[in-house]
């Protein structure tokens, strides 16, 4: 139990009337003084002796997307209905946000339910509940924490990335023969067998030789992409910015793994490489668990040429030459930079900018001579229809 401001304020008061009583020789403050003591000793014993509260949580879904809202169900034991009692959630500085609650007077047991806003990804423990006693002149006050907290992992926001090319896949069945409507490139020719669609004939070579000839046909090989998510949090604005790049990530990585694509994922502080070989898709679980690792990080001995160093490793460690490389930051910062430029990074090299500024002189120098497609957008959605088109310019 501790004194409330107001309480505090009382017996501060209280203590000052009595000095002036005891100088003064004054009754009427030295009855003053004692009422405001009497009063918090009453609102103290009031507070002590009645019964703590406790209080049960549950939620309504363990996983959720950002943005999206949360029902908390919330089970309250009665405690004296003279007393004010506030639930606190303890999810002040976990990305999600809900109004005051004031639970009603006591009695009988209550059920609440409260929802909450997830405006951060990751895994976010929403409790125990803190319940908070006050007494009716808001003097002194009692803090009891009761119950379990509850593990919700908050995944990645979505976003349409638009139209990407699915992976040419030429079927054939055991024994070689194409089927009808094949179509790609073709490795060799064969003898024609008894069975085999007429398109596949390729007819000049087949005059030419005087034997029917048909077209053998090979899948053509899966495209394969590359994401480095800068995770220093100097690059970004402001922790949304930082938010609609992971979610530009995370729908990328959605997008492309869908439609069977290989794809790399890594960020420049090393927290690790993931993968996913052609035709593995990319589950909205794996969302969830691979970003939630992927959080503002300063990168380890970011300073001087030994933090360069560091970036330059992890740029190498993430890109792949022979991929569509795209590098996902807010403001790079020339440390970034370099680290691409001392990496030999391939030519399809895009590098999106999220934020409210445009992309400084620096990046458009950096960027023209090589080639580099800079993609600047306020937010996910924006960077997604853009990334798409220039996906779709470089086959």
């Amino acid at each position: 139990m501790r004194p409330t401001r107001t309480g505090a304020g009382v017996l501060a008061t209280s203590a000052v009337l009595a000095c002036c009583a005891v100088l003064l020789a004054s009754t009427a403050l030295a009855v003053v003084a004692a009422s405001g003591v009497l009063a918090f000793a009453g609102a103290l014993l009031l507070v002590a002796l009645a019964p703590r509260p406790s209080a049960s949580i549950r939620l309504d879904t363990p996983r959720t997307e950002r943005h999206d809202i949360v029902t908390v169900s919330v089970e309250c034991n009665p405690t004296w209905t003279l007393l004010r009692t506030d639930l606190d959630l303890g999810v002040a500085d976990t990305g999600l946000t809900a109004e005051p609650i004031q639970m009603p007077p006591g009695g009988i047991r209550s059920h609440l339910a409260i929802t909450l806003r997830t405006h951060r990804h990751g895994e976010v423990i929403v409790g125990p509940p803190t319940l908070v006693q006050t007494d009716p002149f808001g003097l002194c006050r009692r803090t009891t924490t009761s119950g379990d907290g509850r593990r919700l992992l908050v995944r990645p926001r979505i976003v349409a990335v638009g139209r990407l090319a699915k992976t040419s896949r030429i079927r054939s069945s055991a024994g070689g023969r194409g089927t009808p409507g094949d179509s790609g490139d073709y490795d060799a020719l064969r003898a024609y067998e008894l069975g085999d669609d007429h398109r596949l004939i390729h007819w000049p070579n087949s005059a030419r030789t005087g034997q029917i000839l048909v077209r053998r046909h090979v899948a053509s090989p899966a495209r394969e992409f590359v994401i480095l998510h800068d995770t220093t949090p100097a690059a970004y604005a402001s922790l949304e910015d930082f938010e609609e790049a992971v979610d530009f990530s995370a729908s990328v990585v959605t997008a492309v793994t869908r439609l069977g694509h290989a794809l790399r994922l890594g960020t420049t502080t090393s927290e690790g490489v993931w993968s996913w070989s052609g035709g593995e898709r990319c589950t909205a679980d794996d969302i969830a668990r691979v970003f939630a690792s992927i959080q503002p990080a300063e990168p380890r001995r970011a300073s001087g040429p030994v933090g360069t160093a560091a970036l330059r490793t992890s740029v190498r460690r993430a890109l792949v030459r022979s991929a569509t490389c795209t590098v996902v930051t807010g403001e790079p910062s020339a440390q970034l930079l370099q680290a691409l430029k001392d990496s030999a990074f391939p030519m399809r090299l895009i590098l999106v900018c999220l934020g409210p500024h445009r992309p400084s002189d620096e990046v458009v120098r950096w960027a023209q001579p090589r080639g580099t497609a800079v993609i600047d957008s306020t937010d996910a959605r924006g960077a997604a229809v853009q990334w798409s088109m220039l996906t779709e310019a470089a086959r």
